[in-house]
Parts: C-alpha cells; structure tokens; sequence
C-alpha cells in the first residue's frame, strides 16, 4: 500500500491529461450519446487512481485489477480521495501501435468486449478517469469509471479488493484484455 501512495502522491493533483486520454475520453462519451446515456464528467481524482495504477503495471510488469500488494479498484479510488462509489474499470494493453490509433483501439475493443462495455455504457456511473502510460512500444491504459477506465454511480461502498474478470492474450496485433 505504502509503494502505491508514494505513486499516487507523485503524481500530484495537477496532472494534465494528454491528448489521447482526452481523445479516448470523447470517443468513451460518444459511444454513451450514441446509446442514449449521459456523459461522463472528467474526474481528477479517478485520473489520478488510473495512472498510479497503468505506471504501476508498467514499473511491476503485472497486468491485472488486483496489484501484488493484493489492493483492487477499490482501494485506490479510496485511496485517491473517493470514499464511496461504485467502480468499474476496464484495462488494456497494447504493443506496436502509433499513438494516434490507440485511443480509437483501445475504445472499440472495449465496446466489442460485453464485459468492457458493461462499463463503459452502464448508466449510473457519471465520472470517468482514464490515463495511458508508455514506455516504448508498451502501453498500458487504465478506465476508472471505474481503468481505465472511474466513474461513481449508486454511492454505496464498494468492497475492498473488488475484482473481476481475467486476463487473457489477445490474438497478435490486439490487446491484452481484462474486465
């Protein structure tokens, strides 16, 4: 826990979101509008959880919602500053594409895959926090609306240590997927 508080607080409360978070943020909401939902609300807090989480990944070499101090989505919104919300977050993983293309990837695979786009198109969350680290050809990109990607809906407590889904290798060319 002490390890991912030291990332959270490194990143500071003045992240800037890069064009392809934003970028993959607007297609997020493009998809709800186009399903008849509401947008989600950027939130820093969210932003800040899914890059400590997708650097931590990275730094680790681990891909999963559950980092291996055992802490889930919950924990790090909580740890992030949001006390009660319910959480989805959709990871990804890519390798070998340009940066340009990857917001538009990461954001259709998500829609092809029921368990990503649960999330993304339930209707009761209503922030979303997103980040993409690279370091070279990787990277991995977190939704909190969760990963990716974090959104608060309902306002009841989430359990800590959360965790769904699995992760699985994508044919080549395609990512890494976990919901």
């Amino acid at each position: 826990m002490a390890r991912w508080l030291a990332l959270l607080v490194l990143l500071g409360a003045a992240l800037a979101q890069t064009p392809l978070e934003l970028e993959a943020f607007r297609l997020t909401n493009e998809a709800r509008k186009a399903h008849g939902l509401a947008a989600l609300a950027w939130d820093d807090a969210a932003y800040r959880a899914a890059r400590a989480h997708a650097l931590d990944m990275l730094e680790r070499g681990f891909f999963d919602h559950v980092n291996p101090d055992g802490l889930g989505p919950a924990d790090r919104m909580w740890a992030a500053g949001v006390l009660e919300v319910t959480v989805g977050e959709n990871l990804a993983f890519y390798e070998g594409y340009t940066p340009e293309y990857a917001a538009g990837v990461v954001v259709d695979d998500w829609l092809r895959s029921p368990p990503h786009r649960r999330n993304l198109l339930k209707p009761e969350f209503t922030h979303l926090g997103l980040a993409l680290v690279q370091r070279g050809t990787a990277s991995p990109w977190c939704r909190t609306s969760s990963p990716a990607p974090f959104a608060s809906g309902s306002g009841r407590p989430l359990r800590r240590n959360a965790r769904g889904g699995s992760a699985t290798r994508a044919p080549p060319g395609r990512p890494w997927g976990c919901s």
